[in-house]
């Protein structure tokens, strides 16, 4: 379901929740709003979501760590807040994670490090803060890792020989 740049606004319908075979759903460079609905968790045959460029807020609903077929989760330049949620963690198949420019806060779970097809993570632009973790240096596929612009201690995971 691809219904990106079309000045959509209003909240994401929590009936798409109900299109279970749904292998894509791409609503970025809209003007919604409201919150992400935890129904998405229901989708277990999307492989891309994609909500970015949007006025979303709230928290990213840990349900989407259902989502056992994902492999792109583009939410960044959104109003999302509060933690990170430990659950994205249990994602098997992601080679693509950007959540940049958004209002995220705490600590990056150190369960991102089982992810281990990630090519690609953007986290910029966020109140990210404590210790980048040490699981980040297993993810030895990763080209495109961007942590910048967060609230993180001056230290750093180093790889161990």
């Amino acid at each position: 379901l691809h219904l990106f740049n079309n000045n959509l606004t209003g909240q994401i319908l929590i009936s798409f929740g109900n299109l279970t075979k749904l292998t894509e759903l791409y609503l970025f460079n809209n003007q919604l709003s409201g919150f992400i609905c935890q129904e998405l968790g229901n989708l277990k045959s999307l492989t891309g979501l994609a909500l970015y460029e949007n006025n979303i807020n709230g928290l990213i609903p840990a349900s989407l760590g259902n989502l056992s077929n994902l492999t792109l989760l583009y939410l960044y330049s959104n109003h999302l807040s509060g933690f990170f949620p430990q659950e994205l963690g249990s994602l098997v198949k992601p080679t693509s994670l950007a959540l940049q420019e958004n209002h995220l806060t705490g600590s990056i779970p150190s369960s991102l490090g089982d992810l281990s097809n990630l090519v690609e993570m953007r986290l910029r632009i966020n109140q990210l803060s404590n210790f980048i973790p040490q699981e980040i240096m297993k993810l030895i596929k990763i080209k495109d890792l961007v942590l910048s612009s967060n609230n993180f201690s001056s230290s750093y995971p180093k790889k161990h020989v």
